[in-house]
């Protein structure tokens, strides 16, 4: 490992944890709401934040596609739909980064678009980040009716006070802050009760093709809202992020490696019917702030995420129910946080031509809510 570059330790284990806010609430309901079966979903997402690390040796995010999620989730999208976007968008990053393709789409990207991406995408990480903590966005697995609003703020302003605290304050620097406000928050999540949710089996559902009809659904529903957005946030915002944080460490971080390796993740995702994955230029901000500097970060969150699987396949344990004690004003502070740091990423520009483009994009992308738009 320390060949590869990666360490192991309380800092980076911090930092793995950075993106928890965009994970855990669609995770849960990708699984609760739209069925997709948690085993492979686990087995998928363990095996490609290992993958990324080993590869990449930096904290490259691992995430759930969000437009694919989002509009899956609102509309109650059956599995076999979800994992025929995966096959297809898989299918067509792949021709991408294979052929002559992503030279032409990488002039759809200068500089001051991807500078605008970063923008947009720390204004939507704010807004989602306000709808945890007011209880705007309930989880739509939760057992009873979302808690009062004074609740809430109360919840949010000590998980802020607390991350600031660890952040900011010599003394407690050395535990690292996500982790601070995380056990914090399964401490309240404890407290709280546990929700009845559907309980995690070890079986594996049987390896198979989606149908033509799922095809067409998924390619005009998913596919077509989700390849823009992926192209401009997990493809070129991502490895411009990962150069502006990494510098020269971040070598392997290439238009065409992010293409073939979200490529190939959503093409398992397609085959195995689990959840479909991108990387993030916002996760890797949300890694890096948090104090993740190696890959050894998306290494120790995936072996975490096999041993959930195996806790549930050899002794029953109902993982599903320990991911949603979380409360969701909690995963706010730290989206919120996040959302800030990775939006002033938009400030290295040159030049007010660069500056009118990225703020445009920023938003326009910001008053709709769709990155595509910006």
């Amino acid at each position: 490992m320390n060949r590869l570059g990666l360490r192991f330790s309380l800092a980076e284990l911090g930092g793995a944890f950075g993106d928890a806010g965009t994970l855990v609430p669609l995770l849960v309901a990708l699984i609760a709401v739209n069925g997709l079966h948690p085993t492979p979903v686990l087995l998928l997402l363990g095996v490609a934040y290992i993958g990324s690390g080993l590869f990449f040796r930096l904290p490259i995010s691992v995430q759930p596609l969000k437009a694919v999620s989002a509009i899956a989730i609102a509309l109650g999208l059956s599995p076999e739909v979800i994992s025929a976007s995966g096959l297809l968008i898989g299918a067509i990053l792949a021709i991408a980064a294979l052929t002559g393709a992503l030279g032409a789409l990488s002039r759809l990207f200068p500089r001051a678009v991807v500078r605008g991406v970063q923008l947009g995408v720390g204004l939507l990480l704010l807004k989602v980040a306000y709808e945890l903590v007011t209880g705007h966005t309930v989880s739509p697995v939760a057992p009873v009716p979302p808690p009062p609003l004074v609740q809430n703020l109360v919840l949010g302003l000590i998980a802020a006070g607390l991350l600031l605290l660890f952040l900011y304050s010599k003394p407690f620097r050395r535990v690292p802050a996500s982790l601070a406000v995380l056990g914090f928050g399964l401490g309240i999540g404890l407290v709280s009760g546990l929700w009845e949710g559907p309980v995690l089996s070890g079986d594996m559902p049987a390896l198979a093709l989606p149908g033509w009809d799922a095809l067409s659904i998924a390619l005009v529903l998913l596919v077509v809202p989700q390849l823009p957005l992926t192209l401009g946030n997990a493809v070129f915002g991502a490895a411009d992020t990962a150069r502006m944080h990494f510098g020269e460490k971040a070598n392997r971080v290439t238009h065409r490696n992010l293409l073939l390796s979200i490529a190939g993740m959503n093409l398992a995702a397609g085959v195995m019917g689990g959840m479909p994955l991108c990387h993030g230029s916002g996760g890797i901000t949300a890694h890096h702030r948090l104090g993740a500097r190696t890959g050894g970060a998306t290494v120790m969150l995936g072996v975490l995420m096999l041993l959930l699987l195996a806790s549930a396949v050899f002794w029953g344990t109902d993982v599903l129910r320990y991911l949603s004690l979380l409360p969701y004003p909690v995963l706010g502070v730290l989206l919120a946080f996040v959302g800030v740091q990775h939006g002033l990423l938009a400030r290295k520009v040159s030049g007010t031509a660069e500056a009118a483009v990225a703020i445009l994009v920023g938003v326009v992308t910001g008053l709709t809510g769709n990155l595509a738009a910006g």
